[in-house]
């Protein structure tokens, strides 16, 4: 069936190509959809970033979610999207003034992307969507805000050593801890979450020393002490173990420097 489908997609006339998009739109959600052939895959979704820079919001639309529904799929799946150049047409995406569904898709697509390992961190880097995710984590849209936190979220957790400090120089690592601040209860939930990970993954010193300095300068330290006393039991529980987090490694400098001293003299 897919088969037959993906061919359908090199149609000229609008309307039978739109009705083929919807179709496939359909089986991607379907777990037959697992069991396409790769080289088929490959080019289906060649045709949907071509259909997905169409002005044609008939085509633009059923393609998106299309590509929405294979990033949800296996890794590998990601993958194949990132190698056929998905990453530059989402930048475009998020950046689409006035688009709330376009900019909101992107960022889940994206998420599910960025989440497919190393490979998938590097080419984020590389295509420049740190700067473009920090961006959306400013907007006064919240529905946007939220999808862009899982992008970043992501990010920040399966970034190498090396990326993570690329992505405190973009400001990257900054604007997403100082969400701690927001009345969110949704995004403060993710934003814990994630500082947990990525304070108890980070074993160079140096870069724990710079996470943390981030986090108090910008307040999210702060914050983080005073959610220890939150209602909500989860995010109270969070709190504390982070706040050890922090103290812990308020321990280590404090004995390193007591080292250097005791060395020197």
């Amino acid at each position: 069936m897919i088969p037959h489908i993906a061919d359908a997609l090199w149609l000229t006339d609008e309307e039978s190509l739109s009705d083929a998009l919807w179709a496939l739109n359909s089986l991607t959600e379907s777990e037959s959809f697992l069991n396409t052939p790769g080289t088929i895959l490959k080019e289906t979704v060649g045709r949907l970033l071509a259909h997905m820079q169409s002005p044609n919001s008939r085509l633009f639309r059923p393609a998106l979610e299309c590509l929405g529904n294979i990033s949800s799929g296996k890794d590998e799946y990601g993958l194949m999207l990132i190698g056929c150049g998905s990453m530059s047409v989402l930048k475009t995406m998020m950046r689409k003034e006035g688009s709330r569904y376009i900019r909101k898709e992107a960022c889940w697509i994206l998420s599910n992307l960025v989440s497919c390992g190393p490979l998938a961190i590097t080419a984020f880097v590389d295509q420049g969507l740190a700067g473009e995710v920090r961006s959306l984590l400013q907007e006064n849209d919240l529905d946007v805000m939220r999808e862009a936190v899982w992008v970043a979220s992501n990010s920040l957790v399966r970034a190498s050593g090396k990326q993570l400090r690329f992505f405190v120089e973009e400001g990257l690592f900054g604007t997403f801890a100082g969400l701690l601040l927001l009345h969110d209860a949704h995004m403060r939930h993710i934003v814990l979450q994630t500082l947990r990970k990525v304070l108890k993954h980070s074993r160079e010193q140096s870069l724990r020393e710079i996470l943390i300095r981030q986090m108090k300068e910008n307040g999210t330290a702060a914050k983080v002490e005073e959610l220890e006393t939150c209602q909500n039991k989860v995010t109270a529980e969070l709190a504390g173990k982070i706040r050890k987090d922090l103290e812990d490694n308020g321990e280590e400098m404090r004995d390193a420097e007591a080292g250097v001293i005791a060395g020197e003299v």
